[in-house]
C-alpha cells in the first residue's frame, strides 16, 4: 500500500483525519498483541503441549480400539480353535470305541 509523502495531508476534514487515526490506532494495536504473541516463548509451548496432549489422547483412543477388536478376533480363534480340537478329541475317542 503506497502512503502519501509526510509533508500532505491525508485527510480533507479533522473527522476524517480522526477516522483515520483510530483505524491506524487498531491496525497498531493488532499488530502489537501478534508480535507480542510470537515472542511470548512460554505461552506458545504451553499451547503446543496442550495440542500434543490431544493428539496423544486421541491416538491413545484409537490403538486401544483397535486392541480391543484384535483381542475379540483373538477370542473367537481361539473359541475355533478349541472347539476343532474338541471335535477331534470326539472323533478320536468315537474311532477307539468302534475299533475296541
Amino acid at each position: 500500500m503506497k502512503q502519501p509523502p509526510r509533508d500532505e495531508a491525508t485527510a480533507a476534514d479533522p473527522g476524517e483525519l480522526r477516522e483515520q487515526v483510530e483505524r491506524t490506532r487498531a491496525e497498531l494495536g493488532r499488530t502489537v498483541a501478534a508480535l507480542a504473541a510470537k515472542t511470548d516463548v512460554k505461552a506458545r509451548a504451553r499451547r503446543k503441549g496442550v495440542e500434543v496432549r490431544e493428539q496423544v489422547a486421541v491416538r491413545g483412543g484409537q490403538l486401544k480400539e483397535q486392541a480391543a477388536l484384535r483381542a475379540g478376533e483373538l477370542k473367537v480363534r481361539t473359541v475355533g480353535a478349541v472347539a476343532v480340537a474338541g471335535a477331534a478329541v470326539l472323533v478320536w475317542a468315537a474311532c477307539r470305541r468302534v475299533k475296541g
